[in-house]
């Protein structure tokens, strides 16, 4: 298991997310044919040394020529890994090193007089507030007229309010990368 030490020197947040591979490798092969065999990648996401779950991208380590839109890194597939924290990435038939890159979820901004499902994330309207943390609704109802101030989670200070609604304090991870990773991909004799 990598472990990747983030710079949180910005938010002043030192946070450690992991990456780990599963058993048997990074590459997972999907065979539906005698054809070349898909190529997926494949691996586990971790916060704090637990699984999590989080949007992940796969682009194309170097840079692409993609017709009409000159070179650039192409994005190959996404997912969202499990509960468990595995994920599964079908990039195809490419052949290149690949980039994977694992994005927490920072939600919407703060409205005033919005209704707030339990499960909604927001974050701060002004940038300057941002603390670090989203707020996750823990208690659905209509946000107030005025921003809150908002707050850090210190252990007993996570909920608070913002008009009806109730939001809980949730430290927000920078999106981690890690690669270059080569898929494989196998011959397939069915």
């Amino acid at each position: 298991m990598a472990d990747y030490i983030l710079d949180g020197g910005d938010l002043n947040l030192p946070a450690l997310i992991s990456y780990e591979a599963p058993a048997g490798g990074n590459v997972v092969i999907d065979v539906a044919s005698g054809e070349v065999a898909a190529k997926v990648v494949a691996g586990t996401i971790q916060v704090n040394d637990q699984p999590a779950q989080r949007q992940v991208c796969a682009l194309s380590f170097d840079p692409q020529n993609m017709p009409g839109l000159g070179t650039q890194r192409k994005m190959l597939g996404t997912a969202t890994s499990a509960a468990d924290g595995t994920f599964s990435i079908n990039v195809g038939a490419f052949n290149g090193p690949v980039l994977v890159i694992a994005v927490d979820h920072y939600g919407q901004t703060w409205e005033p007089n919005t209704t707030y499902s339990i499960g909604d994330t927001v974050h701060p309207v002004d940038p300057s507030g941002y603390k670090g943390f989203v707020y996750d609704c823990t208690g659905a109802g209509v946000s107030g007229p005025d921003e809150p101030h908002w707050w850090t989670d210190t252990g007993s200070n996570a909920t608070g309010t913002s008009g009806t609604a109730t939001l809980t304090a949730r430290q927000y991870y920078q999106p981690l990368c890690h690669g270059p990773i080569i898929p494989v991909g196998e011959d397939s004799e069915e």
